[in-house]
């Protein structure tokens, strides 16, 4: 007797809740911001320490910063701190304890954190025209490409440092379509001296037809695809000295048509690690090279699988030893 009151009254309290709710429309799904999930816009690490900072909401004009060890939470600035034209804080991007750079419509800012609650912008970098910036944070370099050609802008100057006029190769780019963890196409050292920047040549790889439609009418904009069993784009590593203005690639062994993934540097500077797959994708060699000369030092192991082995994540050097390494495989 008790089970069956006991099932009607949660069948009863399932139809009241049932009923109380409403339904919602396509559009008040898609333009009532209140039905949004909350979230901590522009959360990140500060680096050097336990604090990190966001971004209450879309449309706060504060910054907050909280310390994970002790739980206090203070704000660290505001948007009018910034810039009276700021309405809201912009997105920013940390590149020490108490510096990082903001968009600003055509223009990358740089600016310090002195004390709370004021800032210190003291220089910008004009990034209309600048694709895949990539800011190194002791130097303030900025890595960027422009076109087919990768740059280095520092010293207030913008260096070219591919000049290529070849329509067909690629610098400066990610490369082998994202695979293979492969997210961006260049890579700073430790100290900032050295830019390594992937070299992708496609000239030899068919042109596969695409339409836009964002014209009227619809243009061709043909892209070069590598179809299985056809020939694919051939990669090589290039590597820019900031001090000297020297660019040398690097010797790398294996088919042209190999995957050069996973870049990383040793602490010192004197190597580089990549990880080379075959293009069947079922052997990686983990190879080291010398940054002197460029050439090949040795393959530090090797994965096999039958089916395939899918590298992700570069070597992750242990601080302090220069000797020793985490490989997440």
């Amino acid at each position: 007797m008790r089970t069956n009151q006991l099932l009607a009254c949660l069948i009863l309290g399932g139809s009241l809740t049932l009923s109380a709710q409403k339904q919602l429309s396509i559009d008040e799904i898609f333009t009532k911001t209140e039905l949004n999930p909350k979230n901590l816009r522009g959360l990140q690490w500060i680096p050097g320490g336990t604090t990190y900072s966001w971004i209450p909401d879309e449309k706060t004009d504060v910054l907050l910063r909280a310390d994970a060890s002790t739980g206090k939470t203070d704000t660290l600035l505001k948007a009018s701190t910034l810039s009276p034209e700021l309405k809201r804080i912009p997105a920013l991007t940390w590149i020490s304890a108490n510096r990082f750079y903001f968009r600003q419509k055509d223009q990358l800012v740089f600016a310090s954190l002195p004390e709370k609650n004021s800032s210190t912008l003291n220089r910008s970098f004009d990034a209309s025209d600048a694709e895949n910036i990539d800011v190194e944070p002791k130097t303030e370099a900025i890595a960027f490409t422009r076109g087919n050609d990768v740059f280095v802008y520092q010293n207030g100057q913008a260096i070219n440092v591919s000049n290529e006029s070849n329509k067909g190769i690629v610098h400066g780019q990610s490369v082998h379509r994202n695979e293979f963890g492969i997210t961006k196409g260049t890579f700073w050292s430790p100290s900032g001296r050295y830019l390594a920047f992937y070299r992708m040549d496609q000239t030899m790889v068919t042109d596969y037809p695409l339409v836009s439609i964002e014209s009227i009418p619809a243009a061709a904009e043909p892209i070069k695809y590598p179809m299985a069993g056809q020939k694919s784009h051939q990669v090589t590593l290039g590597i820019f000295d900031t001090k000297t203005g020297a660019v040398n690639y690097l010797k790398t062994a294996g088919p042209d048509e190999h995957y050069l993934t996973n870049i990383s540097w040793s602490p010192e500077e004197q190597y580089l690690l990549i990880a080379e797959l075959n293009r069947g994708q079922n052997e990686m060699h983990l190879n080291q090279y010398s940054l002197s000369n460029g050439a090949f030092v040795k393959t530090l192991f090797t994965e096999k699988d039958p089916q395939w082995v899918e590298p992700e994540h570069a070597a992750l050097f242990v601080p302090g030893k220069k000797d020793q390494f985490i490989w997440q495989s």
